[in-house]
């Protein structure tokens, strides 16, 4: 099995990875306003939001348990886009 960034739980491993990320950040940078975290953040999720135009439809993992298929790929890109706006206010 190769690596590819079409491959089912890439956009929730790097959704992950831009948590940690940005927890990591927010601890080491503690006396800062918080507005570079925020566009970190901001930048982050439209890069994951990207990654999402990327992924393969019709796709499974654990044979059949997770799918990747057009409504699961409409709904991860709604809630990227949601929080990518929320961020902004």
């Amino acid at each position: 099995m190769t690596f590819d960034l079409s491959m089912p739980l890439v956009l929730e491993g790097a959704t992950f990875a831009l948590a940690v990320l940005v927890l990591i950040v927010g601890l080491v940078r503690q006396g800062d306003s918080g507005r570079a975290i925020g566009w970190m953040t901001f930048v982050g999720l439209l890069i994951v939001l990207g990654l999402t135009w990327v992924a393969e439809e019709g796709r499974s993992l654990f044979e059949g348990a997770f799918v990747q298929d057009g409504l699961a790929l409409f709904a991860k890109r709604l809630v990227l886009a949601a929080a990518a706006l929320s961020v902004l206010v």
